[in-house]
């Protein structure tokens, strides 16, 4: 079996072995959740490793009433709107997923740039990217058995912010838990094709926020702080809205990846 070896042992102890069980006895929980007349034919699928399920599935499957484990991988997180209450309910999203286990994704889209004004005491936004640091420490909090959290965390290219977001991670060490990428649309890769301006632009019901930028520019820039840094990375959510399973449904939006 693949897991005849002292390394992939290690492995399967400290991610998918519940304690003191045996690869046997984790085999047999795992094809426990396949019908009875496939659970033979995918028991040796595993055991070759010709076919394998998730990760959290290999770690949580057949588990249910004993343990709280997710059996998927990832989940994306509704968009958080731009008040208080919606920002820390999706913290507290983030903590349930992580304690079982799954990872999640965030789209900041509908969060108020930095300086933009609030009706509170702090009278100006500390800006969508300043949340980030909320979602990793909830993240990194929780725990997963050894395992960091798994966030990603997503901008769209016309959002104000976006300079900030494309260079957080060179000067903030503690977004450890998270992968961070900049959704960028057709309209503004055509932008950097054609060398034009792009928009940038935030509406509420205090100000209108729009500036415009070079867009070959920031372009060339992300790719230098993406090379250097490996963050923000890209989703060009055009082609991903155009191309998933569910396109032909305009009610059904895709903002963001998950990790």
């Amino acid at each position: 079996m693949f897991y005849d070896n002292e390394i992939s042992m290690g492995i399967m102890e400290k991610k998918y072995l519940q304690p003191g069980e045996t690869p046997e006895q984790w085999l047999d929980r795992v094809v426990s959740i396949f019908s009875p007349d496939l659970q033979d034919d995918i028991r040796y699928a595993i055991s070759q490793a010709d076919f394998l399920p998730a990760g959290r599935t290999l770690a949580g499957a057949g588990l249910k009433g004993k343990r709280k484990m997710s059996t998927s991988n990832c989940y994306i997180c509704p968009s958080p709107k731009d008040n208080i209450e919606s920002i820390f309910d999706t913290a507290k999203m983030v903590a349930r997923i992580s304690s079982y286990g799954g990872g999640c994704g965030i789209a900041l889209d509908n969060l108020r740039p930095k300086d933009a004004l609030v009706n509170n005491s702090a009278r100006t936004s500390t800006g969508a990217v300043s949340f980030l640091n909320l979602f990793d420490t909830t993240g990194s909090i929780i725990g997963q058995a050894g395992r960091r959290a798994a966030l990603m965390v997503g901008l769209r290219c016309d959002h104000p912010d976006i300079y900030e977001f494309l260079r957080v991670k060179e000067n903030n060490e503690k977004l450890a838990s998270m992968n961070i990428s900049i959704k960028f649309t057709n309209e503004f890769m055509e932008a950097v094709r054609d060398h034009k301006k792009f928009h940038l632009h935030f509406e509420s019901v205090h100000e209108n926020i729009e500036r415009d930028i070079d867009a070959a520019e920031f372009f060339e820039e992300f790719c230098k702080v993406n090379a250097d840094w490996g963050d923000p990375g890209c989703i060009f959510i055009d082609r991903v809205r155009s191309y998933h399973l569910l396109s032909g449904y305009p009610e059904y939006q895709i903002d963001i990846s998950n990790p």
